[in-house]
């Protein structure tokens, strides 16, 4: 699995019970040096890799380039986006992987039947509709 902004890995993380109940490979993205550092005191084991680096729509830092840096498969089990705003936007950058499972946020308060994306600017937090999203993810 692949979680970013995986904080410290247990607080409020989509992948912990899996990496720890379930032996998971993991691919864990924090952009906060400090938060790596209890990132591999959390999970100090070789199969989950801890990446500092802020996640970015285009350059070197997209996810797919994330991700080739690390052995994870192109079709992995479960992707989790929670990075208050842009998600969309960075989901929209993964071309050369296919997850199976995708846990992303979105924003609740847009009615399900409106497609509203938020603007492509990390300082915007609103978020985009579950109906945007789920069009994008067809894809």
């Amino acid at each position: 699995g692949v979680e970013f902004g995986a904080w410290d890995g247990i607080y409020l993380s989509n992948t912990c019970r899996l990496i720890r109940e379930r032996n998971f490979n993991a691919v864990l993205i924090e952009g906060d040096k400090k938060k790596v550092k209890e990132l591999e005191v959390n999970f100090p084991q070789e199969n989950v890799f801890k990446i500092c680096k802020f996640i970015n729509f285009e350059g070197e830092n997209t996810l797919d380039n994330t991700l080739a840096e690390t052995p994870i498969p192109n079709n992995f089990d479960f992707l989790s986006i929670d990075i208050d705003g842009v998600d969309y936007h960075i989901l929209e950058g993964l071309r050369n992987y296919q997850p199976k499972i995708i846990a992303i946020e979105y924003n609740p308060t847009i009615p399900n039947s409106v497609e509203y994306i938020q603007k492509k600017d990390f300082n915007i937090k609103h978020g985009s509709s579950a109906a945007a999203i789920l069009k994008l993810s067809k894809k």
